[in-house]
């Protein structure tokens, strides 16, 4: 499941990633599998985790006082999911995160991200 996120990054990179580059973000991001309707997140949470999709869909949404679920952004393979604002803020989350479908994430924390050094390419 790394490979596509490899392939994400060096779509984006100007200049191929190293060895080292590679091997660092494969060290990093931890995979999990969520079932379909399985939350990744729920309102109330913090986001501990942003996590770029290898397969499937994920949907981020909130429920109305009604019990109406408003779907407010869709994320798809290759697509990165979480919520910006509890992740960056550290504060609870005002939505539900949930698999769309059976889907397969790479998952790294904050701490990951403010520790993440790419060695020289």
């Amino acid at each position: 499941m790394h490979e596509s996120l490899i392939q994400y990054i060096q779509k984006f990179s100007a200049t191929p990633l190293s060895a080292g580059a590679i091997q660092g973000s494969k060290d990093l991001f931890v995979p999990k599998k969520l079932r379909k309707k399985q939350y990744f997140l729920q309102k109330g949470e913090v986001c501990k985790y942003f996590a770029f999709i290898g397969k499937g869909a994920m949907r981020q949404y909130t429920v109305d006082e009604r019990g109406v679920e408003h779907i407010v952004h869709l994320s798809i393979e290759n697509c990165w999911v979480g919520d910006r604002e509890s992740w960056v803020m550290l504060t609870p989350s005002n939505y539900n995160i949930d698999a769309w479908e059976d889907t397969d994430l790479l998952l790294i924390t904050r701490a990951d991200t403010l520790n993440w050094q790419i060695p020289a390419l």
